[in-house]
């Protein structure tokens, strides 16, 4: 496998062209800025098995009614037995998700 540093600027007429080196697997290129390494151009497999994506795929998914039917039972016996309170169930998790992103904002995470 041939590795190829390709500077940002000039990488744009090319991008087809790394495109398809990454997708045939033939070559492994990083982008660099002012020689510094900024990002790799993968095939979208690389990419699934690099974090992890391709496991996930190999197995089999839930039938949709076996899955509503055990998120419902799931949900009535951890107290969430009205459609209220799945309300306020989802409100609450949307408040704490903005809270921990505006927190890693100001940590400038």
């Amino acid at each position: 496998m041939v590795a190829s540093n390709i500077e940002v600027s000039g990488a744009t007429p090319d991008l087809a062209e790394l495109v398809n080196q990454s997708v045939k697997g033939s070559e492994i290129i990083t982008l660099t800025e002012k020689g510094t390494k900024r990002a790799v151009v993968l095939s979208i497999e690389a990419f699934e098995h690099l974090i992890g994506l391709w496991k996930a795929r190999q197995k089999d998914l839930m039938p949709a009614d076996d899955f509503e039917k055990q998120f419902h039972q799931a949900l009535v016996e951890s107290g969430y037995d009205s459609r209220e309170k799945v309300i306020d169930l989802v409100r609450d998790v949307k408040r704490e998700m903005y809270e921990e992103r505006s927190q890693l904002s100001r940590q400038g995470l």
